[in-house]
Formats: C-alpha cells, structure tokens, sequence
C-alpha cells in the first residue's frame, strides 16, 4: 500500500487554497459496469440447500446470534468472478464460485460458522464467540486452501462485536469497509477493520462530496486511534472545507504536536490563517512548512507551499520577497498558468517590464482564457509602444472572458483613450464604474472632451 499526498481547493477571498492531507492509493475491483442476471444461486443451492443470500442471509445470522455477546463478521469477495464470467462465459464464472464456497464450508464448519451469498461475488461468514486474531486466522487459512485449489485470489475483510459504540448491523457494515481497506493490499489481501478502514471510507465519501459523513467517519477512526497524525490533519480539512476554522486549526495543531516533522499540518494552519485573514501568521507557518520539506532529503517538493507563500508576500506590497518563491513555483510547475502570471505581476511591480510580458506570454499559452494575464499584457504592450492593434485585442478578449471584472472594463477604456477611441472607451469606463471601479475621472475627461469637439464644430459653422 503506497500513499501520496491530495490536494482540496477552497477559496481564500479571490484566491484558492490548496490544503493538504495524505491517502493511500486504492486498488480499484473490477466490478460489473451494467446491472447482470445473477448466476450460481442455483448451483449454490443444490450444493448448499440452506444457504441464504442478501438481506435475508443478514436478518437470519443477526436474529441467530443474538443471545450470542462476541461475535465476528468475515466478508469474503471472489476477485476474478467477473473478469471469469467475461472471458470464459457463466459457468467458468459458477464453477470459480463454487470452488470458493466449497474452502469458505470446509474451513468454517469446525468453527460453528455458518456463511452465504451476501451479494453474487460476496460471502458473508458469520463466526460466534470468535476475535478478530481467531478470524485473521481463519481468513488465512481459506486463502492458503484457496491457493491450492485456484489460481485465483480471495479478498477478505473481518470485524468483531462488540466494539466501540456500533451495533450488531454496523458490525456487518464494518466488514464491509475492512474488504475496501483490504483491497488497498491488492488483490489477495486481508484486512482488520481499524481506525485504518474508517479513513480510507472517509476519504471516499470525502471526494463524494460528503463532508459531514466524512468527518464522522474520521472522528470515530479517532476514538479508535486517537493519536494518528494523518488521520487528525484530514479531520482538520473537512472542518476546514465547512468553515468551521476554529475546529480545524485545533485538528491540525493537535496533528503537528503528533507529528512535528510533517508539513502538511503546518501547510493547513498557514491557509486557514490566512482564510481568517492573519497574514503574517498564514506566513510564518508556510515557511516553517517550507523549510520542514527543504530539509527532509527524501521529500517531494510541494509546487504549492512556494507559490501561496509568494502570493501572499506580492499581496502585501512585497515583490521583492515574493519572487524567488514564484520563480521556484514556476519551476516546479512549469503547465501552471497560474504562477506565470503571479511571477508577471511581481516583475511588473518590480518594474522588469520585459520579465513581466515574458511571464504573462507564458500564462497565456498555458491558458488561452487568462483574463487577468491578458489584460495585463494588453496594458503592458501599450507601455512598450507596442502594435495598439495586439494591446487591444488583449484587452478586449480579457472584458469577453470576464465581463464583470471593472478593473478589465477600466483597463480597455484607458487604452481606448490614449488611442482616441472615445467611444468605446467610454463605453468601457462606464461599464468599469457599474462594476464598482472608479471611472469616473476619466469619463468626465471623455465628455469634456466631446463637448469641447461639439463646441468648435458648432462655431466652424457659424464661421
């Protein structure tokens, strides 16, 4: 099982924050992609004359066990049924499945267990007054059997009951995130439902777009595991994501004090200082994860942390100490057009005019849509003394792609003027000032100027 890092992007005023938090690659199941007749009840049945399948194989071993106190639950998926029923057709498929249901019944019968169908490609086993070590075991053991019988793989989650606050039906649906967290071992692999399981099904749910069911799963993994850093930092951002910053920073401090040498907690406490509007403590702490992650010989450099700490420094009047932080993230992410363009704003308030147009080329061709770069551009070519024709047609593509950007509107009438185009640059003010950006100085200039033109064309005429 590999981890990597993921990526959440909310939005901090006109800007997105990239918070971090660590899953594990997950090891997809073929599974069917349109709804298939059920194949081998038939055949199971004939073997098997009392076996169950579904819902009623759940209600039945509930109702059976309990007066039973400790029980375990073992769910068992055949992992090549379908990829069987596909290349070789339904009965290569029953025959596989068979084979299965024959190792589950001869290794649990001695255990007092009894089993069935809990989907076509599912067994449930249900194992009274057994653990999770009597289980593991247990799963071993059909696997190895398996082994002899196939060359074929059984995937296997288990859950015990009683444990922590779930009831007799959750324990089946804990097994059921054990076998998703036994799949990120790969076809074959077995699984203990732990705080491990609760994560991996909180982060599912969490890229469903499930935040609230998401963090429950995370603060129960944390009853179970109160001191998983990961685990804390990813609770951290689904407060964070619900706006609850005040829960998120306690989250992701509490994860530092667990983890100090990790960046992604201290990355998280920096954005959402910054979501609240504390920026020199947003500052200290995406430094501090800078230099954590520079230090660290074995870490894979974060594009983010030196392009949010360059943003923030240009948007405090800083472009000196914004720059080499944005020409790092450049580096690090040449395809982001994103940093070209921050890196282009820095130079130009730096006053390096040929970086600046550079840079806003290259956000350009990264994202032809750029409206900020292309603004930008058009009113630097204009500065350059550059074709009036190409500085329009920046600025009148950057209004079309954001029309209600005053700034953009500001800009096109300004170069409109200086090209005496007082029509559309009227047009361009006025609707510049709508949108809330003060035009008005220039829109005055713009009437003076046409009343001034009325005025000596009327005295011509008299002359």
């Amino acid at each position: 099982m590999t981890r990597k890092v993921k990526k959440i992007y909310t939005q901090t005023g006109h800007h997105q924050a990239f918070l971090l938090y660590e899953t594990k690659d997950f090891q997809e199941t073929p599974r069917p992609a349109e709804r298939r007749t059920a194949v081998g009840i038939r055949e199971l049945s004939a073997k098997f004359p009392c076996i169950s399948v579904g819902k009623a194989l759940i209600e039945g071993a509930l109702r059976r066990l309990e007066p039973i106190p400790t029980f375990s639950v073992m769910l068992i998926r055949v992992d090549d049924f379908f990829d069987v029923q596909d290349a070789a057709g339904d009965e290569a498929a029953i025959s596989l499945l068979l084979d299965a249901a024959v190792v589950v019944d001869e290794v649990t019968r001695a255990r007092n267990a009894f089993w069935g169908m809990i989907e076509q490609d599912l067994i449930g086993t249900f194992l009274p007054e057994k653990t999770e070590d009597d289980c593991r075991n247990i799963a071993e053991e059909i696997r190895r059997v398996f082994s002899l019988v196939r060359e074929a793989t059984l995937t296997i989650g288990v859950t015990e009951y009683p444990m922590d606050e779930y009831s007799r039906l959750d324990t089946v649906k804990n097994a059921r995130k054990a076998l998703n967290h036994a799949r990120h071992y790969g076809p074959g692999g077995i699984a203990v439902f732990d705080a491990t399981s609760l994560n991996i099904n909180a982060d599912r749910l969490f890229q469903e777009g499930n935040i609230h069911d998401a963090a429950e799963e995370l603060k129960a993994a944390l009853r179970l595991n109160p001191g998983d850093a990961d685990i804390r930092n990813s609770l951290g951002v689904c407060y964070a994501v619900l706006g609850t910053f005040n829960r998120a920073l306690r989250e992701f401090r509490t994860a530092a004090g667990l983890c100090p040498e990790s960046v992604m907690p201290i990355h998280n406490i920096g954005l959402v200082h910054e979501m609240l509007g504390e920026t020199q403590k947003a500052l200290s702490h995406l430094i501090e994860a800078d230099r954590l992650l520079g230090s660290d010989p074995n870490a894979k450099a974060v594009f983010e942390l030196p392009f949010q700490i360059g943003r923030i420094y240009l948007q405090e009047g800083l472009p000196e100490k914004a720059e080499p932080y944005l020409v790092r993230a450049s580096a690090l992410n040449p395809a982001s057009g994103a940093a070209c363009r921050k890196l282009g704003e820095c130079l130009a308030a730096r006053g390096d005019t040929d970086g600046a147009v550079r840079a806003f080329s290259n956000a350009v061709k990264r994202n032809p849509n750029d409206a900020a770069a292309l603004s930008e551009l058009g009113l630097l070519f204009h500065q350059q003394g550059e074709n009036p024709d190409i500085a329009l047609l920046f600025c009148r593509h950057s209004v079309d792609i954001s029309p209600r950007n005053g700034l953009y509107h500001q800009r096109l009438g300004g170069l409109c003027l200086a090209l005496n185009r007082r029509d559309e640059a009227l047009v361009a003010l006025e609707r510049a000032h709508e949108l809330g950006c003060d035009s008005q100085t220039l829109i005055d200039r713009i009437k003076g100027l046409d009343a001034w033109a009325e005025q000596s064309s009327e005295k011509k005429e008299t002359a």
